[in-house]
């Protein structure tokens, strides 16, 4: 039996349990987002006990797959790990980038437009000109990346801008 505050399993094998990784997806594949299925913050954000209190679940997946010296813990907030496909429940570490919080907090605003009527970041759909505008952020700074008629065609160049500029 175990003890009170003390997990039965290691942590990274309780942290593998909790989580949805979509069919034909390998660790290589980095697109799509792996669901956490655990304790969530009313926010959305995954939940696990560290053996000592609940830790939020990208904390944890960050700190054991691409930076062990990265807080678990923390009560430093200037830095924080941005979800850069906008999905909280998502553990995927490579949706995973560590920012300050003054960049976090710009790139949620950015995604959160009024018009945003798009299931793509970046993407929404303009009545007037009756296009697809893509916009993105770099450096703190919106940057405009032009009209589509195909809300797959915007979504594409948002992704090609993010690759050209290192920020996915």
């Amino acid at each position: 039996m175990a003890k009170l505050g003390r997990p039965s399993r290691p942590l990274d094998v309780r942290l593998m349990e909790k989580i949805i990784i979509p069919p034909m997806c390998t660790w290589e594949h980095e697109d799509r987002c792996w669901e956490w299925v655990g304790a969530k913050t009313g926010a959305g954000y995954g939940l696990i006990w560290d053996g000592k209190c609940m830790v939020l679940a990208h904390r944890v997946m960050y700190n054991l797959f691409i930076d062990l010296t990265f807080p678990i813990r923390s009560n430093d907030r200037s830095i924080v790990l941005d979800h850069r496909c906008r999905n909280k429940g998502c553990v995927n570490t490579f949706h995973l980038q560590v920012v300050s919080q003054r960049e976090n907090t710009a790139r949620g605003r950015l995604c959160d437009l009024k018009n945003k009527t798009s299931i793509y970041r970046g993407v929404h759909w303009d009545k007037k000109s009756k296009k697809w505008h893509v916009q993105a952020q770099l450096n703190g700074k919106r940057v405009y990346l032009g009209r589509f008629h195909n809300e797959v065609e915007a979504a594409a160049a948002y992704q090609n801008f993010l690759k050209d500029n290192n920020e996915f």
